[in-house]
């Protein structure tokens, strides 16, 4: 199934390479293998995946940031240019929908970071690096959000997790209190409180 969902995207942007809505291709592109990393991480942590087995979840995981880095590079550029035509297609993505995008898109880079972190043992050099960029990305674009965008929530419970697996208890702490509160959406509420837990 991993293979067939990257099928149909490159069929779709080899066979539509000039179609407005490709960034969405591959934006999904890129979370197939993110997905598959994410599955293999969470068979070693339950023991059903051996130390010795997990190069194809590394290999995943790898493919799906560089995916995601690229994709971030590219809506970096195009942003501006966006912003500036006049006449767009029907079809074509506004400024304000690549943004929204590129948040997104690096939303789940920091999730593959994350992810690949938790392959390597606590306390190692590997580990520290993805969970500190993971951190950075998380921080970075968390800080261009809207109080209202829904993203920022998700991302936030996010830095709070990468925190925690830093060690930095008392900043994951302070940043899940306001969201563990009453008037939060449930899901955001209990995921918040269970991260409190942790």
């Amino acid at each position: 199934i991993w293979q067939k969902s990257r099928a149909v995207a490159d069929d779709e942007l080899r066979s539509n390479p000039a179609s407005p809505r490709l960034w969405l291709v591959r934006f999904q592109d890129a979370l197939a293998p993110l997905a598959r990393g994410e599955l293999g991480r969470q068979e070693f942590e339950a023991g059903a995946l051996a130390a010795e087995n997990l190069e194809p979840t590394r290999e995943a995981l790898a493919e799906a940031a560089r995916l995601l880095e690229r994709l971030g590079e590219e809506l970096a550029r195009e942003i501006p240019l966006r912003r500036r035509a006049t006449g767009l297609r029907a079809d074509d993505l506004t400024a304000d929908e690549l943004v929204a995008l590129a948040n997104h898109s690096q939303h789940q880079l920091a999730r593959a970071l994350k992810n690949q972190a938790l392959l390597y043992p606590a306390g190692g050099n590997d580990r520290l690096a993805l969970l500190l960029a993971a951190e950075q990305t998380l921080d970075r674009v968390r800080t261009q959000l809207s109080d209202e965008d829904p993203l920022l929530r998700q991302m936030q419970l996010d830095l709070a997790e990468s925190l925690r697996l830093l060690g930095r208890f008392d900043q994951a702490s302070e940043l899940l209190s306001p969201l563990g509160a009453e008037g939060n959406e449930p899901a955001v509420r209990l995921r918040a409180q269970a991260e409190q837990v942790r």
